[in-house]
């Protein structure tokens, strides 16, 4: 930018940079580095819950040594709520850079504890908390993979290393003795990621959570969080990734997680980059019609996957979705993942749905031009059951039948069936027409299964989603 210059501090060792403006005023910028630190045999902590975690009582420490020149008093007490909590006081060695702290402090063997320092106006420096305990050595979490394998996330076991006198109370886990330690095991579910302990020595109680780097996923409606939570695959139909669809894939991030950039997608050309939420309280909301451009048009292959990339390219993977055909008839709540399951249950189930028998005599002859030489009536005696064919309903005319000495009455017989018990009539056909109107004469039921898949395939199923 012309006319304006750059300088760069490190605020370590010029922890208050000066300048001097073109009319001659000196300014100075004040920075918010912390002027004090805790030095000491650090615990891997990997969630601090009251300040650093210590194996024994640490030092204070100047970032810069003349940080001590406004310093005239510092208070060292124990934490936590209620009255009359212990408490001392000291004045530094302004001429030493770390303070070491007083030797009452170390009589306790541990605690929560703060160190606040004080002007010579009693006016607050600053402030830390910490926490030691005399016995306990390391908190030691195997590197694991923050995305699960196939087969999901695995049981990580948490070993703190500490002396015989040393106990362990762990919340919703039950902690494991070990030679030179304890083991505490956090089972692979979503509310056992992390897990608070009380680590004791005698009187002295310090405070650790145990944590570990999972991550997470769900399908649920657009923002609505969801509840189930999930290290394995989950089935989603084409549908899902509609431009109409409302449905999104929510990714769940532990605390700890950065230095990745995460990409979500089919394959790694064609894979979105997402940022990491800001909070691991808020899960990463993905809308899955977002994804729908890059579905593979071979979708037995199709399987959606979520990518960390480190800072070096490195690349570790896990597929949070696999894309399956659904298919349902159309009659019935049969569902498949094979279009050809469900034709095979639909000839099986509803042949009958689709291509009706024509039983009726009448219909039957309308069916068939060639049965028109057929007699176009059958008349039945009621008294005797007896069949006559003739060509119009006149059983009056029936003068050659006497089955008593009443006259007998007949009625028309319509049912091709009883109709074909008649000698002259055994060769009438049988005939089934289906829902467009085709009919059928004397089919096989291949016949009919074959005409039901070549002229009513796209009646017999629905894809689902």
């Amino acid at each position: 930018m012309p006319g304006y210059a750059v300088q760069v501090f490190d605020i370590r060792s010029t922890p208050n940079p000066s300048f001097v403006a073109p009319d001659g005023t000196r300014g100075t910028v004040k920075t918010t580095q912390p002027k004090f630190e805790l030095h000491g045999r650090q615990i891997n902590d990997p969630s601090p819950i009251a300040g650093p975690l210590f194996a024994d009582m640490p030092v204070l420490r100047a970032v810069h040594r003349d940080a001590w020149d406004k310093v005239e008093r510092i208070v060292i007490g124990a934490e936590g709520p209620g009255p009359n909590r212990w408490r001392t006081h000291f004045q530094p060695a302004r001429v030493e850079q770390d303070q070491p702290l007083p030797l009452t402090l170390r009589e306790r063997g541990g605690g929560w504890f703060f160190a606040r320092l004080y002007d010579i106006k009693s006016r607050l420096i600053e402030s830390l908390d910490f926490q030691f305990l005399e016995g306990l050595h390391d908190i030691s979490v195997p590197r694991h993979p923050a995305l699960p394998g196939p087969d999901g996330h695995q049981p990580i076991d948490v070993q703190i290393v500490h002396s015989e006198a040393v106990t362990i109370e762990v919340e919703d886990c039950q902690p494991r003795r070990v030679k030179g330690g304890t083991v505490v095991t956090l089972a692979p579910t979503v509310g056992n990621d992390s897990c608070e302990c009380r680590i004791s020595n005698g009187n002295a109680t310090v405070r650790a959570k145990l944590s570990v780097d999972r991550i997470w996923w769900a399908i649920g409606a657009e923002g609505e969080t969801p509840s189930d939570w999930k290290d394995k695959a989950i089935e989603l139909v084409r549908g899902d990734f509609r431009a109409t669809s409302s449905r999104a894939l929510f990714v769940r991030f532990p605390t700890a997680v950065g230095g990745y950039h995460l990409f979500v997608g089919f394959a790694p050309a064609t894979a979105l980059r997402y940022p990491f939420p800001k909070s691991a309280e808020r899960p990463l909301e993905i809308p899955l019609r977002d994804l729908g451009e890059s579905l593979p048009a071979n979708m037995s292959d199709a399987a959606l996957r979520l990518w960390l990339k480190d800072v070096s390219a490195n690349a570790e993977s896990s597929v949070v979705a696999t894309i399956v055909f659904k298919f349902k008839c159309t009659q019935c709540e049969f569902v498949a993942g094979q279009i050809q399951l469900v034709l095979k249950h639909a000839v099986t189930a509803h042949l009958s749905t689709f291509l009706a028998l024509i039983n009726d005599y009448d219909e039957l002859i309308r069916a068939l031009p060639e049965l028109r030489n057929y007699p176009r009536y059958v008349h039945r005696c009621c008294k005797c059951n007896r069949l006559f064919p003739s060509d119009d309903n006149r059983p009056d005319r029936i003068f050659d039948h006497v089955c008593s000495k009443v006259q007998p009455h007949f009625e028309v017989v319509r049912n091709a069936d009883r109709i074909r018990e008649l000698p002259i009539m055994r060769d009438l056909p049988t005939a089934y027409r289906c829902w467009k109107g085709h009919v059928l004469k004397n089919p096989t039921r291949n016949d009919l299964a074959q005409h039901m898949l070549s002229e009513h395939r796209h009646d017999l199923y629905l894809e689902l989603g």
